[in-house]
């Protein structure tokens, strides 16, 4: 006997049965008042993607955004060899700070994605170090050139390789 009952319950119109049921009209209301609230607003990837590509208290060019942490890549220094780039960054002290440091691969990166690929900002075509490191043999270091996104080890600092001279950034990051 309840099955049909519940049956013929909702046979009724959609309307009819949220307005029989009391407890089921004010679920709606609230269900309904809950979405709009939720999905209303403006789109946090849209606040961050407003964010890229401005300057950062660093005086640099802000590349990502991670929660409540902020990351900013400087304006660029001229070529050397990976170990002078390494000791002219640990000296940087773009707008007043001293937590600048090469840019690690993913760094690297999403410097490339965000900015130049994007195409917010130009950041030439030139070969850039990262602080990645590979002791193996010759001492390599990680490097991703800007004009076509193509990346690879580069060796320094042994008398039996190559001595390479790439330009690079600094990045930091920060909570604002």
């Amino acid at each position: 006997m309840r099955k049909i009952k519940f049956m013929k319950i909702h046979s009724k119109s959609f309307l009819g049965l949220i307005f029989r049921k009391n407890f089921l009209f004010p679920a709606l209301i609230i269900s309904l008042l809950l979405s709009f609230t939720v999905c209303g607003g403006e789109d946090e990837n849209d606040k961050i993607t407003d964010i890229i590509g401005t300057t950062g208290p660093g005086g640099g060019i802000i590349y990502h955004v991670e929660g409540n942490t902020y990351y900013e890549v400087s304006p660029i220094f001229p070529s050397d060899r990976w170990l002078n780039a390494t000791n002219t960054v640990s000296k940087y002290r773009g707008g007043g700070y001293a937590n600048w440091r090469l840019p690690t691969k993913n760094e690297l990166n999403l410097v490339y994605a965000n900015l130049h690929i994007s195409g917010k900002k130009d950041l030439g075509d030139s070969w850039h170090w990262s602080s990645l490191v590979d002791k193996t043999g010759c001492n390599s270091y990680w490097a991703l050139r800007f004009s076509d996104g193509k990346e690879g080890w580069f060796e320094d600092s042994n008398l039996f390789c190559l001595r390479t001279n790439h330009q690079f950034r600094a990045v930091r990051d920060f909570n604002p």
